[in-house]
């Protein structure tokens, strides 16, 4: 009986990390996010007359399905 608690003692202490992790890594997703847009707005906003929040989307699709050169 006492390894069924500390198994279940386990699952609930793994339980409550993983909401906090899953949090994390949206938070470094959004924050790589930010980080890729301001560097476009430092690159120059006006540039092709694309607006900030289209630009916006464009990095973000960049970010996740890459362009395949070639």
């Amino acid at each position: 009986m006492l390894w069924k608690n500390s198994a279940n003692k386990a699952f609930k202490s793994d339980s409550k990390r993983l909401p906090v992790s899953l949090r994390s890594s949206m938070a470094n997703v959004c924050h790589t996010l930010t980080r890729r847009y301001a560097t476009q707005v430092n690159l120059g906003v006006q540039s092709f007359g694309i607006s900030p929040a289209i630009r916006f989307v464009l990095s973000a699709n960049e970010l996740f399905y890459p362009q395949i050169l070639g």
